[in-house]
């Protein structure tokens, strides 16, 4: 779907069922927020000029090597991520150093796979670089070789300052940014097209002759041949593909998620942004999540849900001889209803938290904990969609609707 801002970088993708949207690694492999710090406070944004334009500068920048790395205890981890002067840029989840060599004049080999999901810019000297990781607490320090603070200044204040106060918590292994304040944002209705099984079929099987539907699974459509699987769930559309790969090699991280990028642009056709999300290292499953107007999109999802039911995201399984797992939705949102733009109020990020707290959510068990837009199948039209700003909390690896949680557990939701 795409938003204001990305109607004109997509005005090439029509006809959705005949033409792949073309992707960029540096548009997918992307920071989604920055973080000033700045007169002893926080202030964060995701407005998509300010994420476009330093994402273009991100894409030109040039650093000499790691020079050092170290682990502090979660006390200091917090005091070094809350430094004054300067400005933060967060990915959604950890990314490999091995995936931006090209950005380093010498990467040595053992940093390769180590991860990292923030990056800290000194405002008084660009220069200065760290690198972050959260699960570890563990920071990398090196030398930003073609710092400009002019226009650091420039890409900070370029937009119309859309930036939200925030402050710093640690949910189980990880540091978010929770605002301060209530937060109002647009609601949005689209209509939407259903992507054709056929043009996944033609993909995915190597013979089409040999493939034979099915319906012995009630409420999905079936496609086979002999070595690999398609299916379509009819109440979402939410397609799964399975084909058995045997392979004595395991990829490493990196090209892991080169390869997922590769399968990812040949099937996900939503015409908006699409960002690399996290990675299931026990499934060895990369995940990639649509988002709008700079915030990704999740199913309206209850506390029974699962990743199967994700309306938002595209689930890729690479073995070393080709795709081995997929799980895509086929819809995809094509024109913006503009009469249907009203405006959501949502809770600060403390309210939110003590509500998951009181039902018996603690801290610790929470993953992640974000605003996202809920994707709703309209009840005036099937060919309409409705997106609405909510609070999501991710628990046991799957992003759920926290006032739906909440009510659920038995918790009180007014004023949420």
């Amino acid at each position: 779907m795409p938003g204001k801002d990305e109607k004109k970088a997509n005005s090439n993708t029509n006809k959705l069922s005949e033409i792949t949207v073309s992707r960029k690694d540096n548009e997918v492999f992307v920071p989604t927020m920055v973080v000033l710090h700045k007169n002893n406070t926080k202030e964060l944004t995701v407005d998509t000029e300010i994420m476009r334009n330093f994402n273009k500068e991100f894409a030109t920048w040039s650093f000499a090597s790691i020079d050092s790395s170290e682990v502090y205890s979660g006390e200091e981890y917090t005091e070094k991520l809350s430094e004054n002067n300067n400005v933060e840029l967060v990915f959604p989840n950890e990314l490999p150093f091995g995936l931006f060599s090209k950005f380093f004049g010498k990467l040595a080999n053992v940093y390769k796979n180590e991860t990292f999901q923030r990056i800290t810019i000194s405002l008084d000297n660009p220069t200065i670089i760290h690198f972050y990781n959260d699960r570890e607490q563990k920071i990398y320090s090196g030398e930003l070789e073609n710092a400009d603070k002019k226009k650091m200044s420039e890409l900070l204040n370029g937009s119309d300052k859309n930036y939200t106060a925030v402050a710093l918590q640690k949910l189980g292994s990880k540091y978010v940014y929770l605002p301060t304040e209530e937060v109002k944002l647009p609601q949005y209705a689209y209509m939407v097209e259903t992507q054709p099984n056929s043009f996944f079929i033609y993909r995915l099987f190597d013979d089409t002759s040999e493939v034979k539907e099915s319906t012995a699974e009630a409420g999905y459509e079936q496609f086979n041949d002999n070595i690999s699987r398609m299916k379509v769930r009819q109440s979402t559309n939410i397609l799964s593909y399975y084909r058995n790969r045997t392979t004595t090699n395991k990829f490493d991280l990196v090209d892991m998620l080169k390869s997922s990028f590769y399968e990812l642009q040949k099937y996900e056709n939503w015409p908006g942004a699409v960002h690399y999300f996290n990675y299931n290292n026990q499934k060895q499953q990369a995940i990639y999540r649509r988002y709008i107007e700079g915030y990704p999109i999740f199913s309206n999802t209850t506390q029974n849900s699962t990743n199967e039911d994700d309306m938002g995201a595209t689930y890729i399984t690479v073995a070393e001889n080709g795709l081995s797992q997929l799980q895509v939705p086929l819809i995809v949102a094509q024109t913006p209803l503009s009469d249907k733009e009203d405006e959501k109020q949502l809770v600060k990020g403390t309210d939110i938290l003590a509500s998951l707290n009181q039902v018996g959510i603690e801290n610790e068990q929470i993953e992640g904990l974000e605003i996202g837009y809920c994707w709703t199948n309209s009840k005036e039209s099937s060919r309409v969609v409705d997106l609405e700003p909510s609070w999501y909390a991710c628990i046991n690896g799957v992003w759920l609707n926290a006032e739906s949680l909440i009510s659920q557990k038995g918790g009180t939701t007014d004023g949420l």
